[in-house]
Protein backbone atom coordinates (compact mmCIF):
# COMPACT_ATOMS: atom_id res chain seq x y z
CA UNK A 1 0.00 0.00 0.00
CA UNK A 2 1.12 3.36 -0.91
CA UNK A 3 1.16 6.23 1.54
CA UNK A 4 -1.46 8.28 -0.31
CA UNK A 5 -3.62 5.30 -0.95
CA UNK A 6 -7.45 6.62 -0.01
CA UNK A 7 -8.34 5.36 3.29
CA UNK A 8 -11.75 3.17 2.00
CA UNK A 9 -8.53 1.65 -0.05
CA UNK A 10 -6.79 0.57 2.88
CA UNK A 11 -9.97 -0.44 4.77
CA UNK A 12 -10.73 -3.07 2.10
CA UNK A 13 -7.26 -4.31 1.93
CA UNK A 14 -7.24 -4.78 5.77
CA UNK A 15 -10.50 -6.44 5.37
CA UNK A 16 -9.20 -8.59 2.80
CA UNK A 17 -6.12 -10.00 4.85
CA UNK A 18 -7.13 -13.17 6.81
CA UNK A 19 -4.01 -12.01 9.29
CA UNK A 20 -5.97 -8.82 9.99
CA UNK A 21 -9.12 -10.35 10.83
CA UNK A 22 -7.35 -12.90 12.59
CA UNK A 23 -5.68 -10.22 15.06
CA UNK A 24 -8.66 -8.42 15.71
CA UNK A 25 -10.44 -11.57 17.07
CA UNK A 26 -7.61 -13.10 18.72
CA UNK A 27 -4.79 -10.76 19.19
CA UNK A 28 -1.79 -13.36 20.24
CA UNK A 29 1.61 -12.07 21.30
CA UNK A 30 3.28 -12.65 17.97
CA UNK A 31 0.24 -11.43 16.15
CA UNK A 32 0.07 -8.37 17.63
CA UNK A 33 3.43 -7.45 17.68
CA UNK A 34 3.46 -7.65 14.03
CA UNK A 35 0.29 -5.12 13.84
CA UNK A 36 1.34 -2.67 16.54
CA UNK A 37 4.86 -2.07 14.46
CA UNK A 38 2.50 -2.45 11.26
CA UNK A 39 0.98 0.88 13.19
CA UNK A 40 4.22 2.09 14.35
CA UNK A 41 5.50 2.28 10.38
CA UNK A 42 1.74 3.56 9.19
CA UNK A 43 0.34 5.97 11.44
CA UNK A 44 -1.56 7.75 8.66
CA UNK A 45 -3.30 4.86 8.17
CA UNK A 46 -4.56 4.35 11.78
CA UNK A 47 -8.11 5.67 11.09
CA UNK A 48 -8.77 3.37 8.68
CA UNK A 49 -7.31 0.35 10.62
CA UNK A 50 -9.64 0.80 13.53
CA UNK A 51 -12.80 1.26 11.05
CA UNK A 52 -11.86 -2.04 9.85
CA UNK A 53 -10.99 -3.27 13.07
CA UNK A 54 -14.57 -2.11 14.24
CA UNK A 55 -16.10 -3.49 11.46
CA UNK A 56 -14.98 -6.91 12.27
CA UNK A 57 -15.59 -6.49 15.54
CA UNK A 58 -19.48 -5.47 14.65
CA UNK A 59 -20.23 -7.88 12.42
CA UNK A 60 -19.84 -11.10 14.53
CA UNK A 61 -23.44 -12.75 14.33
CA UNK A 62 -25.26 -15.79 12.90
CA UNK A 63 -24.53 -16.20 9.12
CA UNK A 64 -26.79 -17.74 6.70
CA UNK A 65 -24.31 -19.29 4.22
CA UNK A 66 -25.19 -19.42 0.73
CA UNK A 67 -23.94 -22.28 -1.70
CA UNK A 68 -20.29 -21.79 -3.06
CA UNK A 69 -21.97 -21.14 -6.59
CA UNK A 70 -24.42 -18.20 -5.52
CA UNK A 71 -20.88 -17.03 -3.52
CA UNK A 72 -19.17 -17.12 -7.05
CA UNK A 73 -22.27 -15.46 -8.63
CA UNK A 74 -22.46 -12.96 -5.88
CA UNK A 75 -19.28 -11.91 -5.73
CA UNK A 76 -19.02 -11.42 -9.70
CA UNK A 77 -22.25 -9.70 -9.69
CA UNK A 78 -20.64 -6.93 -6.74
CA UNK A 79 -17.38 -6.35 -8.33
CA UNK A 80 -18.79 -5.92 -11.41
CA UNK A 81 -21.05 -3.08 -10.20
CA UNK A 82 -24.12 -5.31 -11.01
CA UNK A 83 -24.98 -6.53 -7.04
CA UNK A 84 -28.05 -4.10 -7.29
CA UNK A 85 -29.82 -5.86 -10.30
CA UNK A 86 -30.49 -9.10 -7.97
CA UNK A 87 -33.77 -7.97 -6.61
CA UNK A 88 -34.52 -9.12 -3.28
CA UNK A 89 -31.17 -10.10 -2.63
CA UNK A 90 -28.96 -7.02 -2.38
CA UNK A 91 -30.18 -3.69 -0.61
CA UNK A 92 -29.08 -1.27 -3.01
CA UNK A 93 -26.41 1.53 -2.06
CA UNK A 94 -27.54 5.35 -2.92
CA UNK A 95 -25.35 6.39 -5.58
CA UNK A 96 -22.65 8.72 -4.41
CA UNK A 97 -21.88 5.93 -1.72
CA UNK A 98 -22.31 2.72 -3.75
CA UNK A 99 -18.76 2.52 -5.46
CA UNK A 100 -17.01 3.60 -2.69
CA UNK A 101 -18.09 0.99 -0.63
CA UNK A 102 -19.00 -1.92 -3.17
CA UNK A 103 -15.38 -3.63 -2.85
CA UNK A 104 -15.83 -3.37 1.58
CA UNK A 105 -18.85 -5.24 0.90
CA UNK A 106 -16.87 -7.78 -1.25
CA UNK A 107 -14.44 -8.50 0.95
CA UNK A 108 -16.53 -8.67 3.83
CA UNK A 109 -17.96 -11.48 1.63
CA UNK A 110 -15.03 -13.27 0.72
CA UNK A 111 -13.86 -13.08 4.87
CA UNK A 112 -17.11 -13.82 6.18
CA UNK A 113 -18.05 -16.90 4.14
CA UNK A 114 -20.72 -14.37 2.37
CA UNK A 115 -24.76 -14.15 3.64
CA UNK A 116 -27.34 -12.08 1.91
CA UNK A 117 -28.01 -10.36 5.57
CA UNK A 118 -24.25 -9.88 6.37
CA UNK A 119 -23.96 -7.32 2.49
CA UNK A 120 -27.42 -6.08 3.92
CA UNK A 121 -26.12 -4.84 7.13
CA UNK A 122 -23.14 -3.52 5.39
CA UNK A 123 -24.88 -1.39 3.12
CA UNK A 124 -26.98 0.12 5.53
CA UNK A 125 -23.73 0.90 7.87
CA UNK A 126 -22.43 2.86 5.57
CA UNK A 127 -25.83 4.94 4.46
CA UNK A 128 -24.92 6.76 7.92
CA UNK A 129 -21.76 8.18 9.72
CA UNK A 130 -20.85 7.66 13.06
CA UNK A 131 -21.11 10.59 14.66
CA UNK A 132 -19.05 10.96 18.19
CA UNK A 133 -19.63 13.22 21.24
CA UNK A 134 -16.55 14.61 22.76
CA UNK A 135 -17.05 15.76 26.42
CA UNK A 136 -13.68 17.54 28.22
CA UNK A 137 -14.00 18.78 31.92
CA UNK A 138 -11.24 21.58 32.61
CA UNK A 139 -9.74 21.30 36.22
CA UNK A 140 -12.19 22.27 38.69
CA UNK A 141 -14.73 20.44 36.78
CA UNK A 142 -16.71 17.51 37.49
CA UNK A 143 -19.87 16.64 34.85
CA UNK A 144 -22.21 13.94 34.74
CA UNK A 145 -22.94 12.34 31.74
CA UNK A 146 -25.79 10.69 30.46
CA UNK A 147 -25.20 7.72 28.00
CA UNK A 148 -27.15 6.86 24.91
CA UNK A 149 -28.21 3.79 26.31
CA UNK A 150 -29.24 4.92 30.33
CA UNK A 151 -25.69 4.32 31.87
CA UNK A 152 -24.16 7.48 33.44
CA UNK A 153 -20.80 8.36 33.69
CA UNK A 154 -19.19 10.87 36.21
CA UNK A 155 -16.37 12.59 34.83
CA UNK A 156 -13.68 14.02 37.21
CA UNK A 157 -11.99 17.51 36.41
CA UNK A 158 -9.03 17.45 33.40
CA UNK A 159 -10.93 14.18 32.04
CA UNK A 160 -11.95 13.56 28.23
CA UNK A 161 -15.02 11.13 27.53
CA UNK A 162 -15.67 10.52 23.59
CA UNK A 163 -18.79 7.96 22.45
CA UNK A 164 -20.90 7.66 19.80
CA UNK A 165 -24.60 9.40 19.87
CA UNK A 166 -25.58 6.22 18.99
CA UNK A 167 -23.98 2.73 20.44
CA UNK A 168 -23.93 -0.42 17.75
CA UNK A 169 -26.30 -2.88 17.99
CA UNK A 170 -23.66 -5.40 19.08
CA UNK A 171 -21.25 -2.77 22.32
CA UNK A 172 -21.06 -0.09 23.54
CA UNK A 173 -17.87 1.34 23.50
CA UNK A 174 -16.25 4.25 24.80
CA UNK A 175 -12.60 6.03 25.48
CA UNK A 176 -11.17 7.68 28.64
CA UNK A 177 -8.78 9.98 29.50
CA UNK A 178 -8.86 10.62 33.00
CA UNK A 179 -11.09 9.25 35.84
CA UNK A 180 -14.65 8.57 35.44
CA UNK A 181 -17.36 6.51 37.23
CA UNK A 182 -19.70 4.27 35.58
CA UNK A 183 -23.04 3.09 36.59
CA UNK A 184 -23.71 0.81 33.34
CA UNK A 185 -27.40 0.00 32.33
CA UNK A 186 -27.44 -3.95 32.30
CA UNK A 187 -27.90 -5.46 28.75
CA UNK A 188 -26.07 -8.69 28.21
CA UNK A 189 -26.38 -8.71 24.45
CA UNK A 190 -24.17 -5.72 24.37
CA UNK A 191 -21.32 -5.54 26.69
CA UNK A 192 -19.91 -2.07 27.49
CA UNK A 193 -16.17 -1.38 27.14
CA UNK A 194 -14.80 1.45 28.58
CA UNK A 195 -11.24 2.16 26.95
CA UNK A 196 -8.03 3.59 28.31
CA UNK A 197 -4.53 3.84 26.91
CA UNK A 198 -3.41 0.62 28.41
CA UNK A 199 -6.18 -1.32 29.18
CA UNK A 200 -9.80 -1.92 28.48
CA UNK A 201 -12.68 -2.82 30.52
CA UNK A 202 -15.89 -5.10 29.69
CA UNK A 203 -18.86 -5.21 31.59
CA UNK A 204 -22.29 -6.18 31.32
CA UNK A 205 -24.03 -4.23 34.23
CA UNK A 206 -22.43 -2.53 37.03
CA UNK A 207 -20.73 0.71 38.35
CA UNK A 208 -16.77 1.18 38.82
CA UNK A 209 -14.18 3.73 38.90
CA UNK A 210 -11.59 3.87 35.99
CA UNK A 211 -8.27 6.70 36.75
CA UNK A 212 -5.83 6.95 33.99
CA UNK A 213 -4.28 10.18 33.34
CA UNK A 214 -1.52 11.26 31.02
CA UNK A 215 0.03 11.94 33.91
CA UNK A 216 0.12 8.75 35.95
CA UNK A 217 2.47 6.42 36.08
CA UNK A 218 -0.24 3.57 36.55
CA UNK A 219 -4.32 2.36 35.36
CA UNK A 220 -6.45 1.80 37.78
CA UNK A 221 -9.79 -0.41 37.57
CA UNK A 222 -11.87 -0.28 41.01
CA UNK A 223 -15.46 -2.20 41.18
CA UNK A 224 -17.97 -1.39 43.59
CA UNK A 225 -21.08 -3.45 42.23
CA UNK A 226 -21.26 -6.42 39.55
CA UNK A 227 -18.01 -7.76 37.67
CA UNK A 228 -15.76 -6.56 35.43
CA UNK A 229 -13.40 -8.23 33.04
CA UNK A 230 -9.95 -6.28 32.36
CA UNK A 231 -7.02 -6.99 29.68
CA UNK A 232 -4.60 -4.91 28.39
CA UNK A 233 -5.64 -2.99 25.41
CA UNK A 234 -2.68 -3.95 23.83
CA UNK A 235 -1.87 -7.77 24.55
CA UNK A 236 1.27 -9.43 25.55
CA UNK A 237 2.65 -12.44 26.93
CA UNK A 238 1.11 -11.66 30.40
CA UNK A 239 -2.20 -13.06 31.28
CA UNK A 240 -4.71 -11.43 29.29
CA UNK A 241 -7.07 -10.79 30.97
CA UNK A 242 -8.25 -10.10 35.19
CA UNK A 243 -11.42 -10.71 36.50
CA UNK A 244 -12.66 -8.48 39.29
CA UNK A 245 -15.30 -8.69 42.00
CA UNK A 246 -17.01 -5.99 44.19
CA UNK A 247 -14.32 -4.08 46.23
CA UNK A 248 -11.52 -5.05 44.23
CA UNK A 249 -9.01 -3.03 42.78
CA UNK A 250 -6.97 -3.83 39.51
CA UNK A 251 -3.64 -1.79 38.98
CA UNK A 252 -1.76 -1.60 35.23
CA UNK A 253 1.49 -0.37 36.01
CA UNK A 254 2.79 1.04 32.69
CA UNK A 255 6.46 1.01 33.47
CA UNK A 256 6.85 -2.90 33.79
CA UNK A 257 3.33 -3.77 32.35
CA UNK A 258 1.90 -5.67 34.98
CA UNK A 259 -0.83 -6.02 37.18
CA UNK A 260 -1.73 -5.96 41.22
CA UNK A 261 -4.87 -6.67 42.55
CA UNK A 262 -6.06 -5.54 45.78
CA UNK A 263 -9.10 -4.52 47.94
CA UNK A 264 -10.27 -1.09 48.30
CA UNK A 265 -12.21 1.51 50.57
CA UNK A 266 -15.20 2.88 48.11
CA UNK A 267 -15.14 6.24 49.55
CA UNK A 268 -11.42 6.24 49.09
CA UNK A 269 -11.99 5.53 45.30
CA UNK A 270 -14.98 7.36 44.38
CA UNK A 271 -15.68 9.67 46.92
CA UNK A 272 -14.95 12.46 44.33
CA UNK A 273 -17.80 11.73 42.61
CA UNK A 274 -19.84 12.93 45.64
CA UNK A 275 -17.95 16.15 46.20
CA UNK A 276 -15.16 14.69 48.49
CA UNK A 277 -11.52 15.53 48.65
CA UNK A 278 -9.86 12.76 49.57
CA UNK A 279 -6.01 12.10 50.72
CA UNK A 280 -4.79 8.06 51.74
CA UNK A 281 -0.99 8.30 52.88
CA UNK A 282 -0.73 10.79 49.52
CA UNK A 283 2.71 11.61 48.68
CA UNK A 284 3.90 15.53 48.20
CA UNK A 285 3.82 15.81 44.65
CA UNK A 286 0.05 13.78 44.56
CA UNK A 287 -0.92 16.15 47.12
CA UNK A 288 0.27 19.27 44.86
CA UNK A 289 -1.27 18.45 41.60
CA UNK A 290 -4.42 16.82 43.44
CA UNK A 291 -5.24 20.40 44.82
CA UNK A 292 -4.36 22.04 41.19
CA UNK A 293 -6.83 19.73 39.45
CA UNK A 294 -9.55 19.80 41.81
CA UNK A 295 -9.47 23.45 42.54
CA UNK A 296 -8.47 24.59 39.37
CA UNK A 297 -5.79 26.35 40.38
CA UNK A 298 -1.95 26.30 39.39
CA UNK A 299 0.48 26.31 42.86
CA UNK A 300 3.88 27.73 43.30
CA UNK A 301 5.98 26.14 44.84
CA UNK A 302 9.14 27.82 47.14
CA UNK A 303 11.04 25.45 49.37
CA UNK A 304 10.09 22.24 48.62
CA UNK A 305 10.07 19.93 52.12
CA UNK A 306 13.12 18.28 53.61
CA UNK A 307 10.66 15.06 53.84
CA UNK A 308 8.12 13.81 51.87
CA UNK A 309 4.62 14.25 53.31
CA UNK A 310 2.15 11.15 53.84
CA UNK A 311 -1.47 13.22 53.73
CA UNK A 312 -4.75 12.03 54.99
CA UNK A 313 -8.00 12.81 55.37
CA UNK A 314 -11.62 13.70 53.55
CA UNK A 315 -12.82 17.08 52.81
CA UNK A 316 -16.44 17.44 51.95
CA UNK A 317 -16.90 20.32 49.78
CA UNK A 318 -14.40 22.34 51.36
CA UNK A 319 -12.76 25.29 49.99
CA UNK A 320 -8.93 25.48 49.73
CA UNK A 321 -7.97 27.43 52.12
CA UNK A 322 -9.38 25.07 54.71
CA UNK A 323 -7.74 22.11 53.17
CA UNK A 324 -4.46 24.00 53.53
CA UNK A 325 -4.80 24.83 56.76
CA UNK A 326 -5.73 21.37 57.69
CA UNK A 327 -2.20 20.27 56.04
CA UNK A 328 -0.58 23.37 57.85
CA UNK A 329 -1.33 21.58 61.42
CA UNK A 330 0.49 18.69 60.73
CA UNK A 331 3.49 20.03 57.95
CA UNK A 332 5.38 23.43 58.80
CA UNK A 333 4.16 25.61 55.50
CA UNK A 334 2.95 28.82 54.59
CA UNK A 335 0.61 29.79 52.08
CA UNK A 336 -0.98 32.52 50.09
CA UNK A 337 -4.04 32.46 47.57
CA UNK A 338 -4.60 35.05 45.05
CA UNK A 339 -7.46 34.22 42.26
CA UNK A 340 -6.03 30.71 41.24
CA UNK A 341 -2.36 31.50 42.33
CA UNK A 342 -1.21 29.89 45.19
CA UNK A 343 2.08 30.38 46.39
CA UNK A 344 3.19 27.43 48.73
CA UNK A 345 6.12 27.84 50.75
CA UNK A 346 7.72 25.03 53.12
CA UNK A 347 10.05 25.63 56.16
Amino acid sequence: MSVNDPEEDVVVTLLSNKDFKDWVLNPSGDRDFYWQNWIKSNPDKLPALNKARELVLQLKFKEDHLIPQEVDQLLSDIISDKASARAGKIVSFRRHTYTRWIKIAASFLLILSSSIYLYRYVATAFKTEIVFKKVQTRKGQRLRIDLPDGSVAFLNAGSTLTFPEAFSDTLRSVALTGEAFFEVVKNPEKPFVVKTADIQTRVLGTSFNVRSFESDSATAVSLVTGKVRVAPEHPSREKQEHVLAPGERLVYRQTDHTFEKATFEIADITGWKDGVLVFSDTDFAATIQRLEQWYGVEITVQHPPSKDWHVNGHFENEPLSEVLASIQFVYDINYNIKDSNVVLICN
